[in-house]
């Protein structure tokens, strides 16, 4: 998996500074040395954990309701009736309507927009019900790494209320979300060959959704430029093949590369410490409003700076710097390559879901560390970051394995 994350960061370097965007900051090396000096700390903090090494850790989730089978059972039912809750409270659509799973993209996500506009602060009982769903999750998910090929019900019970929200507001996060963590059990579950053919059969299918959805958001034509800097060349080489393979190129890259222009533009604003919640943005938001505060965050400061965050990424890096400033931001990246190394031990060891769990979460992280804090996203990835992450790698213990010297016999 190490090598897996580096391909992947390199990659979306790579996009920035000579993908099809003409990205401004890709005339400076300041995105890769803060890039490459973090991934270089992630590796570090990854190899502190030695192959063989007998870890102990504690996590946030209760081990009875992972390995009893019909407590699992029971949390997931509840974290289902929960979710289908909270669809129907952000969208205003029922997860057990047909209409929800055929509505076309483009009114669906115009109406969710729409909704969250008119909508004002959640109501205590709304945050009471979300705050219930969130702590559930990385229970949810340690059970789907539990039972991953022993479940079906426990698979569906998990993965449906994540597919019911993406098609419930016209968003592709939760199937990507969906993708990775597919793939990290697969891989971990010894499905190599079976999850080369989802990757082949699937990642086209993925791709050209994520394409259909936001060109659907433009009324189904293909405009010359969707913003500034996502332009599409239509007599390039993609084009000349299909044009739908152009607009793939320009906008995946656009997605996986803008947040390095945001970063790029955090570091020349003035830094104010927010007092650990920075990273956090749900708990933020939660703490300002029953406390009645306001912190001032690098996505604020950024959006009055003109780069507008409601719509624009800024990557991982100014999110993390709220808190940790831009000096300290590899001893974050050494935390989670460390918990990574933990929880790679873990696994090897006894094949401990919520080791599974752990590696599902630095994925993530990694995955979108170009784009977002997705491990922070919402409230549920949040509390998944603290109990899965920050718990086990303080509570952890990490025995170095024995050599053992063969004596040699004396013969006479």
């Amino acid at each position: 998996m190490l090598t897996f994350y580096n391909i992947w960061v390199g990659l979306t370097l790579l996009l920035y500074y000579f993908g099809p965007n003409g990205w401004v900051g890709a005339s400076q090396p300041t995105v890769v040395l803060i890039v490459f000096t973090c991934m270089a700390v992630f590796n570090l903090g990854a190899r502190t954990v030695p192959a063989g090494a007998h870890v102990q850790f504690r996590s946030g989730v209760p081990q009875i309701l992972v390995k009893d089978y019909r407590l699992a059972v029971c949390v997931l039912i509840f974290f289902f009736f929960l979710s289908a809750i909270e669809v129907q409270q952000t969208t205003g659509r029922s997860l057990f309507s047909l209409s929800t799973w055929l509505s076309s993209d483009e009114s669906v996500y115009n109406l969710y927009q729409q909704r969250v506009l008119a909508r004002g602060s959640l109501s205590l009982s709304e945050m009471v019900l979300r705050i219930a769903k969130s702590l559930l999750f990385p229970i949810a998910l340690t059970i789907f790494c539990a039972y991953f090929k022993r479940s079906w019900l426990l698979f569906g019970l998990f993965v449906v209320p994540m597919l019911g929200l993406s098609m419930a507001r016209g968003t592709s996060k939760e199937l990507f979300d969906l993708a990775a963590l597919m793939f990290v059990a697969s891989l971990f579950y010894g499905a190599r060959k079976k999850l080369l053919v989802l990757g082949v059969v699937f990642a086209p299918i993925v791709l050209l959704l994520f394409t259909n959805r936001i060109i659907a958001r433009f009324g189904g034509d293909i405009p010359q430029c969707v913003v500034e800097n996502v332009c599409f060349d239509f007599n390039s080489a993609l084009a000349q093949i299909h044009i739908t393979l152009e607009v793939t190129y320009v906008l995946f890259s656009s997605y996986v590369t803008q947040g390095y222009e945001g970063m790029l533009k955090a570091v020349a604003l003035q830094h104010e410490f927010t007092f650990g919640l920075g990273h956090l943005p749900p708990l933020q938001r939660i703490f300002e409003q029953l406390f009645n505060f306001d912190l001032s965050t690098y996505n604020e400061r950024l959006t009055e700076a003109g780069w507008d965050t409601g719509w624009r990424w800024t990557s991982v890096y100014p999110i993390l710097a709220n808190d940790f400033h831009w000096l300290f931001l590899p001893a974050y990246f050494f935390v989670i390559g460390r918990s990574f190394g933990i929880a790679r031990a873990a696994w090897d060891q006894r094949k401990d879901a919520t080791a599974l769990a752990m590696i599902m979460i630095v994925t993530i992280f990694m995955a979108y560390s170009s784009a977002n804090m997705q491990i922070a996203i919402n409230l549920d990835w949040t509390f998944a970051t603290i109990m899965l992450i920050y718990f086990p790698f303080v509570t952890a213990r990490v025995a170095r394995p024995q050599i053992v010297h063969a004596r040699p016999s004396v013969v006479g």
